[in-house]
């Protein structure tokens, strides 16, 4: 897999995919059963923060095309 260029907070930067699953790889041998059910139900979490964050931007989107798209329509009647 290697490395890939992402883009995070608006800017560009190097990921070393094959490193960061190494080093997850290996913090996790380290932890005890506890440890790890919790590691893994934070990061369910954050997954699902960022499930619904995202849905919720794109509804926002949408509805602010909506809206431009309506208030288009009401300039263009009224002139």
């Amino acid at each position: 897999m290697g490395n890939q260029l992402v883009k995070i907070d608006g800017l560009h930067q190097l990921e070393y995919v094959d490193l960061r699953k190494a080093m997850d790889f290996v913090d996790k041998s380290a932890m005890t059963e506890e440890q790890l059910y919790a590691y893994e139900r934070f990061w369910d979490a954050v997954n699902r923060e960022n499930v619904l964050a995202e849905g919720k931007y794109a509804e926002g989107k949408a509805e602010g095309r909506d809206e431009r798209s309506l208030e288009i329509r009401r300039i263009s009647v009224s002139v």
